[in-house]
């Protein structure tokens, strides 16, 4: 059990270091205040309420999280700038090479035995799907990461939003016509006769 704040004179305590406890330690209530430091409840609520410990504990809890937001945003903003980066210069680094003709009919033909083995590079006429797929699917992951990033939808992603969009306004629209209004009522006729209110 830690040691009683110290007193100052009769039934005086450091009531700033207490208020300080409360105030900062997150799982504080005045109930484990009060165990804590051996200070009856009622003398712990009437100091709390006349310094206002509660306003001041939330006042603490707000700054410390918009802090600890700050921190975590600024370290979340410093992440995705170089994720982006990365992308883009992956995607800069695909582009570039698929800009050369030859790309993806160059092939590396390596000759010779196991006593003298060598390489040599060619270009056929036959394109190398292999590459070209690999090329493709790296850029399509680029791409999907990039818009990630930036939160783009693409277009078949945009043309199914507009169509739910579109028939939720239907429904919503078929349903308020169909609504009955406080004036209509219906009436049978032939069988007010037997009934009674």
């Amino acid at each position: 059990m830690p040691a009683k704040p110290k007193k100052i004179g009769r039934q005086n305590y450091d009531w700033e270091k207490i208020k300080r406890d409360y105030v900062t330690d997150p799982d504080s209530s005045q109930q484990k205040i009060s165990d804590k430091y051996g200070i009856s409840l009622v003398s712990i609520r009437k100091h709390s309420k006349a310094d206002d410990w509660f306003a001041t504990k939330k006042d603490y809890q707000r700054k410390v999280t918009e802090k600890f937001i700050e921190k975590v945003s600024a370290k979340k903003a410093d992440q995705l700038a170089n994720a982006i980066m990365a992308a883009s210069n992956i995607a800069d680094a695909i582009l570039k090479k698929s800009q050369d003709p030859d790309q993806f009919c160059r092939y590396i033909v390596q000759e010779g035995t196991a006593e003298s083995y060598g390489s040599s590079e060619y270009v056929f006429e036959k394109m190398d799907m292999k590459a070209a797929k690999e090329a493709i699917s790296a850029l399509k992951g680029v791409d999907d990461l990039l818009r990630g990033y930036y939160n783009i939808q693409k277009a078949e992603q945009l043309q199914r939003y507009q169509l739910e969009r579109e028939r939720f306004e239907f429904e919503k629209q078929k349903a308020e016509a169909f609504k009955p209004t406080d004036g209509n009522a219906i009436r049978i006729e032939g069988f007010e006769k037997g009934w009674s209110e």
